[in-house]
């Protein structure tokens, strides 16, 4: 059986366009992770979608828009000494420096958790003011907090 050559460019056209519809779906697909929260960014105008906070599952967001991902599970942040840093496999910070009340120099080596609020708004006001760079901004506070 022959196809005419009109056939034949209809059949490519066809099969051109559902390979692009096929791109397409896949493309406007995304995923939050289960110990995730995200905000949905539109990279065709680089605006945030400050209406809804994602919650864990696979969601249709459309073409060129990605999710700007949190953690939703708890977070440690370490002070301990370089010889602890070796044997631990998670990122740690320098132990904190301190004094006593005599004068005396004493080391600081702690650990502590710390969860993200689940809201829109706090998740929102923490991607306007650090981006995705906000656990710097974390040891810095605890450290300003615990050597004062």
């Amino acid at each position: 059986m022959a196809f005419s050559k009109k056939a034949k460019i209809i059949l490519g056209s066809v099969g051109a366009a559902v390979v692009i519809i096929i791109i397409f779906i896949a493309t406007s697909i995304s995923v939050v992770g289960p110990t995730e929260v995200g905000l949905q960014y539109n990279l065709n105008n680089f605006q945030l979608n400050e209406q809804r906070l994602f919650t864990p599952g696979r969601y249709f967001i459309g073409f060129n828009q990605i999710f700007v991902i949190f953690p939703s599970d708890l977070q440690y942040v370490k002070f301990s000494s370089a010889a602890t840093q070796e044997e631990e496999e998670e990122p740690t910070a320098p132990s904190l420096p301190a004094r006593t009340l005599d004068g005396l120099r004493v080391t600081l080596s702690l650990s502590f958790q710390y969860r993200l609020r689940q809201s829109t708004d706090d998740i929102v006001g923490l991607y306007r003011n650090f981006s995705t760079k906000y656990e710097v901004w974390r040891k810095l506070q605890a450290r300003r907090f615990l050597i004062i």
